[in-house]
């Protein structure tokens, strides 16, 4: 080993003995008193002295069982996070066999309502979120289309349009307003595809 990493080794054992005598005793105090061991410690911070030399003598004598585990932080608001607790199954439902997946369908989640998303795993569509309106139904678009009279370039001069509508907007209010009327622009697509 190199000298500075005895060095550390050595002041590390001594910050060890005296928070193991009082584990209360001010950094300061055992910064002051381990520039007597070496003296690279006067050159550091309150916080780096803490950080290289207090919080690993106290994370090993934890380990070793000298020291009680760190309490258990609290955060500022007072509230700890409530653990998810398991889903009970319903009443007369056998615990061991879960239901298989079913994919949705289209029709499961009609057209007008594009909140109203089926969940496989419990097959109950989601509510309306609240405080917004629904969406608005889109045009009726015929199904069979010629591919001969679709013009791209009139397509991608709306998808543009749309995308520098968005891209112009300057507050969230804006953004969803310009999203919001997504079906003017593929109604201009669908004009232009024929």
């Amino acid at each position: 080993m190199n000298e500075a990493t005895t060095e550390y080794a050595r002041v590390l054992a001594f910050v060890k003995t005296e928070v193991l005598k009082d584990p209360k005793t001010r950094n300061e105090d055992l910064q002051r008193r381990a520039t007597e061991i070496s003296s690279s410690v006067a050159d550091l911070s309150i916080r780096q002295f803490q950080g290289k030399y207090r919080l690993p003598a106290y994370r090993e004598l934890r380990d070793e069982g000298k020291l009680p585990p760190a309490p258990k932080r609290v955060p500022k608001n007072g509230r700890r996070k409530k653990k998810p607790q398991p889903i009970a199954p319903a009443p007369g439902a056998v615990a061991d066999a879960a239901p298989a997946p079913v994919p949705p369908t289209p029709a499961a989640k009609g057209p007008e309502m594009p909140w109203k998303i089926v969940s496989a795993a419990t097959e109950t569509p989601r509510k309306q979120p609240r405080g917004r309106a629904s969406a608005p139904k889109a045009a009726p678009v015929a199904a069979a289309h010629k591919a001969s009279t679709f013009d791209r370039d009139a397509a991608r001069r709306e998808m543009m349009k749309f995308a520098m509508a968005i891209a112009g907007a300057d507050s969230q209010s804006e953004t969803l307003a310009a999203v919001a009327k997504i079906d003017e622009y593929l109604d201009r697509i669908v004009e232009a595809s024929g």
